[in-house]
């Protein structure tokens, strides 16, 4: 009898130990994998160019801007795009998507900032007007700029882009002015919002901030919620949302920090728990959150942030755009991958 006690009471235990694990696995938040999307030209080619952001443009959105660093300001530069309907063709059958590149005219805009011009980093477009923002290494640190000018096409098919104005010179608001400035940008409205690459307590910003263009120029900036680790691009602004790259390259320590706001309200994921506590050279974050605009701020929403499935090494995901057929959204990475193509799909389900 305790022998048949014993099995039962130990059967028991077992069961119960199973279901606790479960149940532990059950609230650990879901990480999406990100699906590679082939391109042509291939994965080296784009490595060279090192894609810095990514917009949808053109009538209903039938085109996607890659934007290259175009880090000499003196040589020819070039916008690489696609065809909207080749992407969701690749992501129904596999296809490979045909790029095609288009010339950038930025006329004697960049002249004055040659020195230290530092390249390309965001796009973003109003119609037929495209913004991209510009960075400049000084003595003092960088600088921000916004070019601003028109798509040209020909019989519907965009064939250039055509800047025309530039704004001044805005420096870093950052605790590490040398490094970071404008990395992301999105249309608000009349308004052109500007972001910062570091906009967290680590290392120290006070009060982070969106820079706001008004057709009158530099209008007042918008509080920016605090957001650990680097921002790296933002989506198009969807009823006052929009969501943000979020990313931690493994090797900065400048960035690293003992407190993850996200992470301790939200959880990790299977990979990024293994990845927290490797630590150190180790850590690695790669996720999506998103914002919402009101009353004059940014503020991050209580929608679940969408973490990527880690693989082998971290993927500098530097560009974003959202999706709704399939739902999800378009990222791409520059040239800090080792995955066989810098553009992947990541499901919002």
């Amino acid at each position: 009898m305790l022998r048949v006690v014993t099995i039962v009471g130990l059967s028991l235990l077992a069961w119960s130990c199973r279901g606790s694990a479960d149940a532990g696995a059950s609230n650990q938040p879901h990480e999406q994998p990100v699906r590679l999307i082939s391109l042509e030209p291939g994965v080296e080619e784009f490595k060279q160019m090192e894609i810095s952001g990514l917009s949808w443009f053109g009538p209903e959105s039938q085109f996607l801007a890659l934007l290259p660093q175009n880090e000499e300001s003196k040589e020819p530069m070039h916008l690489r795009i696609a065809d909207r309907a080749d992407i969701v063709n690749a992501l129904r059958d596999g296809a490979v998507v045909k790029t095609r590149a288009i010339p950038v005219d930025a006329g004697t805009l960049l002249s004055a900032i040659t020195e230290g011009y530092d390249g390309m980093e965001a796009i973003a477009f109003r119609g037929d007007t495209v913004f991209v923002t510009v960075e400049r290494k000084t003595g003092k640190g960088m600088e921000g700029y916004v070019l601003q000018g028109k798509v040209v096409y020909d019989a519907g098919e965009p064939k250039e882009l055509v800047f025309d104005q530039i704004s001044p010179a805005i420096a870093a608001h950052t605790e590490i002015p040398e490094k970071f400035a404008f990395e992301a940008a999105l249309v608000h409205g009349p308004d052109l919002l500007a972001f910062y690459e570091v906009n967290g307590k680590q290392p120290g910003n006070k009060q982070p901030r969106a820079e706001r263009w008004t057709a009158a120029g530099l209008g007042q900036a918008l509080d920016l919620a605090s957001l650990e680790y680097r921002l790296t691009d933002v989506t198009e602004v969807e009823a006052g949302r929009f969501w943000a790259i979020n990313y931690q390259y493994p090797g900065d320590k400048r960035l690293r920090t003992l407190t993850d706001p996200l992470a301790a309200k939200f959880g990790r994921g299977a990979t990024h728990e293994a990845s927290a506590k490797a630590g150190g050279d180790k850590m690695v974050v790669e996720r999506l959150v998103e914002f919402e605009i009101k009353d004059n701020r940014v503020v991050l929403t209580d929608s679940t942030p969408i973490q990527l499935e880690l693989g082998e090494g971290s993927r500098n995901w530097e560009g974003i755009v959202r999706m709704h057929e399939p739902d999800g959204f378009l990222i791409v990475a520059d040239e800090y991958t080792y995955q066989p193509s810098v553009l992947g799909f990541v499901s919002s389900q």
